[in-house]
């Protein structure tokens, strides 16, 4: 009787450690994604925002730097082209918008400027 109680216990720490390595490696995929139920993913749209983290001075010429990638004015980022650098601002312009982005922002978000 004692080596039948003793297999059964075994057995199920075998089968619960197993779960548990098992949801623990789910859960390092994705930590929000539900352990059990539907395997459907939402998928949150990703809105590219342009941030300017630097302004660059060099040869007497102002340089900025937008989402990790170093822009003179004139250049193209995401549609707008770098059309004045200021010493904590940059003006970006597309065909129908003004940005102006700054460093010293409160919040990440640019300001749309009607032409």
């Amino acid at each position: 009787m004692f080596n039948v109680i003793t297999k059964f216990m075994i057995k199920t720490l075998l089968l619960l450690s197993s779960l548990i390595l098992a949801t623990n490696s789910l859960a390092a995929n994705d930590p929000t994604r539900p352990l059990f139920g539907s395997t459907q993913t939402n998928k949150v749209k990703n809105e590219s925002r342009l941030v300017l983290q630097s302004v660059i001075k060099r040869n007497n010429q102002l340089s900025v730097v937008i989402n990790g990638k170093l822009l003179n004015q004139g250049d193209k980022i995401s549609g707008y082209r770098v059309s004045n650098v200021k010493k904590g601002q940059v003006t970006l312009v597309s065909e129908d918008k003004r940005l102006l982005l700054s460093l010293f922002s409160a919040s990440k978000f640019s300001k749309v400027v009607k032409n």
